[in-house]
């Protein structure tokens, strides 16, 4: 599958997995992107996972796991990551959120 053929998600692009997870307290959505759109202009270097509050309809962080570039797909690293966050419970994710330099909000 090529990068042209990948989905996009507001300005996540190449979006090869999309994880949605209810943690009891808020369902969260998890996104492995190859880039970041911004205005169009298509940053391949600005890639990794984002974490999105469905429950709020907010940017929690993004930046997870960044490679030197996303044009060819996500590195092992990266697809471990999302299985770990997508897996670990609240109290842990909120601390990882919480603690992560992109992050735009905090969670209890």
């Amino acid at each position: 599958m090529t990068t042209q053929t990948l989905k996009n998600v507001g300005p996540y692009t190449w979006v090869s997995r999309d994880v949605t997870s209810d943690k009891g307290k808020g369902v969260f959505r998890f996104l492995l992107y190859g880039a970041y759109n911004a205005y169009g202009l298509i940053g391949s270097e600005l890639n990794g996972i984002a974490i999105l509050d469905e429950t709020e309809k907010r940017v929690l962080c993004d930046g997870i796991q960044k490679t030197d570039s996303g044009y060819f797909g996500p590195s092992q690293r990266q697809l471990e990551t999302l299985v770990d966050l997508v897996c670990m419970p609240y109290d842990k994710f909120a601390e990882f959120v919480n603690q992560h330099p992109n992050a735009r909000y905090a969670l209890d």
